[in-house]
């Protein structure tokens, strides 16, 4: 029998009121033996139910109990209250914070991409030059010994000059630590190499006096090269580097007769003597100019002190070899009746090198 609708303390208390008559039913059933026994199982269903509802009565508690704390936190006592001096001390004394800005942190550096240059410095020229031969137009006319005579010897003559110019290149990153690139520049310098006493080097007997004032120059003007490079990232903005390649000069050569003084090359001696004219040649001066290729080589280090911005201080060594020139100098009508030719064919030779030393700085771009 099922009670479904009777609390556990009701329950009870009807069980135990039942029990109460259990003795009043078996004296009533002293007679009845399968009565007796009737009622024993009776007793022992009540007591089993009421053990049940008192397990549920258990879990119901225990599952309020959980709900409870999941739903809202166990509160907890209140804390003692703090004198109004103490919070007062501790509100002057509570350090104040304040929002730091975002610093966006610095991009790494890149030696990528193409930048524009502006360089200067100082260039050493290194000119030589020695003449070759000297010989005349007319058939059987023997050529002239350069070193016969008068000792005089050939030019070699070493100048520094200020040198400036733009340079552009383009650089690739390769890894962490390693850069190629290739780079062009052209730069402004001008330089002259003079030898006063003679028309050309080293030729005494023929085209020199003592104290003529005639002169042979060479001029050493702008140069231009186009560079390969391979560096090394010592660290992240500091770059040491070697390039080279071929370069060009700008090279000018000239022979030059002055009037007056004991010149022999262009002039008589003044007052001319009898029969001999006062200008042997028709040109008394001669220019060459020629663009020379040669290469070079040298090296550096950069530093990017800045994104986008280099600072650089190179050395570098150039060798243009030599370059030959002939000169034809022809004799005047009275002159060329005197010497029974018409002139001479004069070949030289220039070697020209240089030593440079640079600063510059250039602009990065990201292309």
């Amino acid at each position: 029998m099922k009670y479904p609708l009777l609390g556990a303390s009701t329950l009870a208390a009807i069980i135990i009121a039942a029990q109460a008559l259990v003795p009043l039913k078996a004296m009533a059933a002293e007679d009845n033996p399968s009565g007796l026994a009737e009622l024993k199982k009776e007793n022992a269903r009540l007591r089993e139910e009421l053990a049940a509802l008192r397990e549920r009565d258990r879990l119901k508690s225990e599952i309020s109990t959980v709900r409870a704390r999941v739903e809202r936190p166990v509160s907890t006592s209140p804390a003692a209250a703090v004198p109004t001096s103490v919070r007062r001390a501790y509100a002057a004394d509570k350090p104040v914070y304040k929002a730091v800005p975002y610093v966006q942190p610095p991009a790494a550096l890149s030696w990528n991409g193409f930048y524009v240059g502006l360089n200067a410095g100082a260039r050493e020229d290194q000119v030589n030059a020695t003449t070759t031969s000297v010989v005349g137009f007319a058939a059987g006319f023997p050529p002239f010994r350069p070193d016969a005579g008068f000792p005089t010897p050939s030019l070699s003559q070493s100048s520094w000059s200020f040198r400036i110019g733009p340079y552009v290149g383009y650089n690739w990153q390769i890894g962490s630590q390693w850069l190629v690139g290739i780079e062009g520049d052209w730069a402004w310098a001008n330089k002259t190499a003079t030898f006063v006493g003679a028309a050309y080097p080293n030729t005494t007997n023929t085209f020199a006096t003592l104290g003529s004032p005639d002169t042979f120059s060479v001029k050493t003007a702008w140069d231009a090269s186009i560079r390969e490079r391979v560096g090394f990232l010592a660290s992240p903005n500091l770059l040491l580097y070697l390039a080279g390649g071929p370069s060009w000069m700008k090279v000018e050569t000239t022979s030059a007769c002055v009037a007056g003084g004991p010149s022999r090359n262009c002039f008589a001696v003044l007052p001319p003597a009898p029969g001999t004219p006062s200008q042997l040649f028709t040109q008394p001066v001669i220019a060459n100019s020629s663009t020379k290729l040669g290469w070079t080589l040298g090296g550096g280090l950069e530093a990017m002190f800045a994104p986008g911005w280099i600072v650089r201080a190179e050395y570098r060594y150039s060798d243009y070899g030599t370059i030959t020139n002939t000169d034809r100098r022809q004799f005047t009508p009275a002159a060329a009746v005197v010497f029974g030719q018409d002139g001479f064919n004069v070949a030289y030779d220039v070697r020209v090198r240089t030593n440079l030393a640079t600063v510059g700085i250039a602009h990065k771009f990201d292309w």
